[in-house]
């Protein structure tokens, strides 16, 4: 199974394979962000949207349950020598499309968002917000990255970076948080664990 989720801060997206994303323009996001709900973006994949005090990117799809249950993980585990510069390649080729400047690896982004991505894995789950509270902004913090503006997608199920990027793609709000052209670094993180509900966690972190 694969999903989105969108979660930016102060607008936020997630996508399920599972895939979510989270921005944050130019201020921390509040404590107080309502929980997100899920609407249904097509077969086997769920996209959620967190309202926030700025107005999240418009969506068609109307507002339903999140599935109960996701197919069991499959598929080898790509190389993770070259999994961050894959994921990274395809990021820029789209952003160039777009006419915004290449982000560049930076190495506490990385450091954040691979954090994530075992924790989302080690803990069995697919969301923005940490098993300890955290959210992209905090972690990237926690790392030694001073931000000014941040975004995140994360996604679960997904075994190849072209499904996992395409997949994004496909999904306004995480879109929105690839090609947002004030962007300068990114970080990725990717885990695979065969015992847990989707396989591979993957997080991408866009800031500047």
């Amino acid at each position: 199974m694969k999903a989105l989720v969108t979660n930016p801060v102060p607008w936020a997206i997630a996508l399920i394979a599972a895939l979510s994303a989270c921005a944050i323009p130019t201020a921390p996001i509040s404590e107080a962000t309502p929980s997100p709900t899920s609407v249904r973006s097509g077969p086997g994949a769920e996209i959620a949207a967190s309202p926030t005090p700025a107005p999240p990117p418009p969506t068609d799809a109307p507002p339903t349950a999140a599935p109960a249950t996701a197919a069991a993980p499959t598929g080898a585990p790509p190389a993770e020598a070259t999994l961050a510069d894959s994921v990274l390649t395809l990021v820029n080729a789209e952003r160039a499309a777009a006419g915004c400047p290449a982000v560049a690896l930076e190495a506490r982004l990385s450091a954040a968002a691979q954090a994530h991505s075992d924790d989302m894995a080690g803990n069995n789950f697919m969301d923005h917000q940490g098993s300890d509270g955290s959210q992209v902004g905090d972690r990237a913090r926690a790392a030694g990255y001073d931000w000014r503006g941040i975004g995140e997608n994360v996604a679960a199920g997904y075994v190849a970076p072209e499904e996992l990027v395409a997949g994004w793609m496909g999904s306004p709000g995480h879109r929105d948080i690839i090609l947002t052209c004030d962007y300068v670094d990114a970080g990725v993180g990717y885990t695979y664990d065969t015992e847990t509900e989707y396989g591979h966690y993957w997080t991408l972190v866009l800031a500047q």
